[in-house]
């Protein structure tokens, strides 16, 4: 799924044939930190732009509706950094990130907002997720049916495709994933986990197809915390899904 992707700032006008996002007005930026960030009167906006004067580091943006997107742009000259987890900012405003996330000039980063983890999940864009230069490419949403107890195999969700994020929600008493339907190289599925409980993911699980099966960082099992997500790709020369 794919869109031209075209913001307009309030009281634009959207161009017929273009996907148009609500836009904030830009924040100019002349700290090189910013924390607990809220725009008044542009709670509602899907894409936030930033106009970078100087390097900053955000570590916060105010609350929003659990599963809500937000594109934060890079519209200005210096390095945007979202912080991981930074205590800068008030927990519920934090960024859930592996690690800091650099938006260059013209770059951009999708989140959604978690209520369940209290935090922005990274989604893509930026230097982690291939963006760069020129914009990011729009993600499917697809919520599948709560997954089994134990372990499901060959787990091949309906919707499933390349740059789809996929919300899955686990059985109460722990559910396990022993490997996903192989794509195409390259393709790159996001998984959340939007339950109570961790979601498993099965190392080599000999109960998937070969070319089915995860393969993950140690050769251990992991666990997708409550709230949290994980970025798969597959690797087409190994034939399986490695962490992204």
């Amino acid at each position: 799924m794919s869109f031209s992707l075209q913001t307009r700032a309030n009281g634009g006008v959207n161009t017929p044939g273009i996907f148009c996002l609500g836009s904030a007005v830009p924040y100019i930026i002349t700290t090189a930190t910013l924390d607990n960030f809220s725009q008044v009167n542009q709670l509602d906006e899907v894409v936030q732009p930033f106009d970078t004067r100087i390097a900053c580091t955000l570590s916060g943006i105010v609350p929003r509706a659990s599963n809500q997107l937000l594109i934060i742009e890079n519209v200005g000259a210096a390095i945007l950094t979202i912080a991981a987890n930074s205590g800068s900012s008030t927990a519920g405003y934090r960024f859930l990130l592996d690690s800091a996330l650099a938006l260059d000039p013209n770059d951009s980063a999708f989140f959604i907002y978690s209520s369940i983890a209290a935090a922005w999940l990274f989604v893509a864009g930026g230097n982690a997720g291939g963006g760069g230069g020129g914009g990011v490419g729009v993600s499917t949403f697809v919520t599948p049916a709560a997954l089994a107890l134990g372990t499901t195999n060959d787990y091949a969700p309906a919707g499933l495709a390349a740059n789809v994020v996929l919300r899955l929600a686990a059985n109460a008493g722990g559910s396990t994933l022993g490997g996903l339907l192989a794509l195409a190289t390259g393709s790159r599925v996001t998984l959340v986990n939007i339950s109570a409980v961790d979601i498993v993911l099965a190392n080599a699980g000999g109960g998937s197809a070969a070319a089915n099966r995860f393969s993950l960082p140690g050769g251990a099992d992991y666990g997708i915390p409550v709230g949290d997500a994980i970025d798969l790709i597959y690797d087409g020369t190994s034939l399986a899904w490695r962490k992204g």
